[in-house]
């Protein structure tokens, strides 16, 4: 039962996901040998060392920092040394004639509940801390949802600003455009029109899809990763409105891009690629970017690099969650230190917009 109990802490506090079962299980088998053949014939006080020892040498088959096994194996040591504590003074307090097994009896099984207990409440704990975190992510996503459509307002009015002044002045254009064309000069004339062009495009838009939900959040996105990276680009084809909720987008955009640009930030290519077109039904998302070292991974699936990874590593999980409710896939790889992940989502082009 002890060991299955120390099996449960190790298994919610450490990451399990590349343990070697076979080796897993032979430590516990060494583990509980030890248990019932050493440790009682050690006195009082090494008895307790030797629970610090095996549990502190049991996370070593586990990933996790150092200090979080450190703290793990402490506290199940201060649980132990506790329960020895309790079970005395209970021993003091009512019978001083106990017998030694029975002693022991009772410290096992006081050390057993409490043990429980701990681990009950760390799973309350854990859960209660993640539905937090979803919260506090949903209530992230609607801001930035609010601060991309502030955004792409003031892109439109600097746009249509543009707009309005050179129709001011075409009639100076198009009397300079006719005087080029009199003498021949396409070259010229190439020349000039390019300019009348970028008089026009606001150097802060850089998606015009027309679909105000997808605009509105890759112009905010891209505005901060031009600012952050070398080598950015993106394409974007799709139909005005789409059977597909703000909401939706933006977790998988959102989260999508965040990681992206964090990631290839550390790079000295700082290179990031987004692609988004239509095919009939089918919303196809292609971001790639990249990335130094090694890829981690927690419980088999992809992870951050970010201090606070385990977190990130849950958003591409909600990715994939948002993905699959519209019947599609996503598939992530990583290969010469590019990573890649295209999602695939079966949505129909609609004439009216779907509610948030």
């Amino acid at each position: 039962m002890i060991l299955y109990i120390y099996y449960k802490y190790m298994h919610s506090f450490l990451d399990t996901a590349n343990v070697n079962r076979m080796r897993e299980l032979s430590v516990y088998l060494l583990m509980l040998l030890w248990l019932l053949t050493i440790t009682p014939s050690l006195p009082a006080h090494w008895e307790s060392l030797s629970v610090f020892l095996m549990v502190f040498l049991l996370t070593w088959q586990y990933e996790a920092p150092f200090v979080k096994k450190l703290l793990l194996a402490l506290f199940i040591y201060g649980s132990y040394v506790f329960c020895m504590l309790f079970t005395g003074y209970l021993l003091i307090l009512f019978d001083r004639n106990m017998r030694t097994d029975t002693f022991a009896a009772a410290q096992s099984v006081l050390f057993l509940i409490f043990m429980y207990l701990g681990e009950q409440l760390a799973e309350f704990a854990a859960e209660h801390a993640g539905r937090l975190r979803r919260r506090l992510a949903e209530s992230e996503r609607a801001k930035r949802q609010l601060l991309g459509y502030a955004n792409q307002m003031a892109v439109m009015k600097r746009s249509e600003e543009k707009v309005r002044g050179l129709r001011h002045d075409l009639k100076h254009h198009l009397n300079e455009l006719m005087f080029l064309a009199e003498r021949d000069d396409a070259s010229e004339i190439k020349e000039y029109i390019k300019s009348m062009d970028a008089f026009m495009t606001y150097s802060r838009e850089y998606v015009s899809s027309g679909n105000t939900d997808i605009d509105s959040l890759l112009n905010l996105t891209l505005d901060f990763a031009k600012k952050e990276l070398c080598d950015v680009s993106c394409k974007v084809s799709i139909p005005r409105e789409l059977a597909i909720k703000p909401f939706d987008l933006n977790v998988i955009l959102g989260n999508l891009l965040d990681n992206a640009i964090f990631a290839a930030k550390q790079t000295p290519e700082q290179y990031l690629k987004v692609q988004i077109s239509y095919k009939p039904e089918m919303l196809l998302i292609l971001i790639e970017n990249s990335y130094q070292g090694s890829v981690h991974k927690y419980k088999g699936q992809y992870r951050s690099t970010k201090k606070d990874g385990l977190e990130h590593g849950l958003g591409l999980e909600n990715v994939r969650h948002v993905v699959e409710q519209y019947d599609g896939s996503m598939e992530i790889t990583d290969e010469n230190q590019l990573f890649r992940v295209k999602a695939v989502l079966y949505v129909p082009a609609q004439k009216e917009r779907i509610s948030p």
